[in-house]
């Protein structure tokens, strides 16, 4: 009975240790007891069965798919490169139209999570859905959804919540945020002392013309207002980094500024990168610490 017992402990010990040390457990359903597949040999069949899967009826059977890849990659890519890695295999698929990184990092949940485009075809109707990656260690497939809006700032409106301690959750009004125009932000949108008015615009080699951001150089302005200027400058945005800088400074009446004018302004300058999903914007600074907390505003 010893003997048995110190065997069943043994055999269990070096099973946690196995686990432990794989690093990446991947979910077998074969109920034949067959050999787990090989990433790289079996790449033909791994094809069959990810397209076979790709439509709305079975759509989640392609995500352990997808994580058996990503478990597969070496330990010494980083990030990027995992990610890259996907979006080639990806495009690789016979059923893959075309993948995209949309953006890296972006979402704000426990783990973040950053996502790719991709298009496809299902009863010859061309389809687009979004794949959310967990960005652990190894990446993982967390789930899809509707690509239901192109990420642009272009012709939005928003009004300044507070500064927010990311840490704490705890909000800094600024002092003249009763006035209806004060600390707000308009990008690709004409605003005058009676409210927005909403209008495309050109500046420099940039335009915008409508919903759509058509980028011909590198930066774009947007416009808004303190509680006693009219202001205006110039950004840089990147929707796969999610990151954001004003270059240049302020432009605008810049008259004397009274209640927290110069703290926003002085903060906005600060701004390394934004989170930006339906009616929130987040600009962050100071290693994303704080963030100044924008609400998106109606026409």
């Amino acid at each position: 009975m010893k003997a048995y017992l110190f065997k069943f402990k043994f055999v269990a010990i070096f099973l946690v240790f196995a686990m432990a040390t794989t690093g990446c457990i991947v979910e077998n359903n074969n109920d034949n007891n067959e050999e787990p597949k090989n990433i790289e040999g079996n790449e033909e069949v791994e094809e069959i069965e990810f397209c076979s899967c790709l439509n709305e009826e079975n759509i989640n059977q392609t995500i352990p798919i997808i994580n058996e890849f990503l478990c597969g990659l070496s330990n010494d890519l980083d990030d990027d490169e995992q990610l890259e890695a996907l979006v080639t295999w990806l495009k690789s698929q016979p059923c893959i139209i075309d993948a995209t990184l949309l953006c890296q990092s972006c979402l704000e949940t426990e783990l973040p999570k950053s996502e790719i485009l991709i298009s496809f075809e299902e009863n010859g109707i061309k389809k687009e859905l979004v794949i959310d990656i967990a960005m652990e260690k190894p990446l993982r497939v967390a789930s899809y959804h509707e690509n239901k809006e192109t990420l642009s700032f272009a012709k939005t409106k928003w009004k300044l919540e507070g500064i927010v301690d990311a840490e704490t959750g705890s909000i800094k009004v600024l002092e003249g945020s009763d006035f209806i125009l004060s600390y707000t932000i308009a990008f690709g949108v004409l605003l005058n002392n009676s409210g927005f008015l909403v209008d495309s615009f050109y500046y420099d080699n940039t335009c915008y013309d409508g919903s759509v951001l058509h980028e011909i150089g590198w930066y774009k302005r947007a416009v808004g207002f303190t509680p006693t200027n009219y202001i205006s400058f110039t950004y840089r945005v990147d929707y796969k980094t999610c990151s954001f800088r004003i270059y240049g400074g302020f432009g605008g009446t810049l008259k004397m500024e009274i209640n927290d004018g110069y703290l926003f302004m002085n903060t906005m300058l600060e701004v390394q990168s934004f989170y930006f999903q339906k009616n929130d914007l987040k600009l962050f600074y100071d290693d994303r610490k704080n963030y100044l907390f924008f609400k998106q505003l109606s026409d």
